[in-house]
């Protein structure tokens, strides 16, 4: 199995720091599975990640979990855990290393958009 960050979006609250979304091969080479959200958190010197969930309030009426993507063995979900904080990791040093692009100017004569175009709002 191979896991690739493919984005990541800090949001610092507490020990939460962010959401990171991840391409699955089972090989290489086979078409990916995309999976969105997954959560980064760090406290007393520990980074974990926790699958994409939603939360829910059941009928005691407290604040619940439902997982959206999920392994079923435990060795399966440690394993693929561990591999995508690997691969945030390989994202953010790569993403550190790149120089910061800088927006162009759009020339005040050009437009994105037609401005005769009969617009319906």
């Amino acid at each position: 199995m191979i896991i690739e960050c493919i984005r990541f979006n800090s949001f610092q609250k507490g020990s939460f720091l962010g959401f990171a979304d991840f391409r699955k091969f089972e090989v290489e080479g086979a078409k990916p599975e995309f999976i969105p959200s997954f959560k980064l958190f760090s406290k007393d010197g520990r980074r974990w990640l926790n699958f994409p969930s939603q939360e829910y309030t059941n009928k005691d009426g407290e604040k619940k979990y439902q997982y959206m993507y999920w392994r079923e063995e435990e060795e399966d979900r440690r394993d693929f855990l561990d591999k995508a904080l690997d691969a945030l990791d390989s994202f953010l040093r790569e993403d550190r290393q790149q120089e910061p692009k800088k927006k162009e100017r759009q020339d005040d004569t050009q437009h994105s958009f037609q401005e005769d175009l009969d617009l319906p709002f």
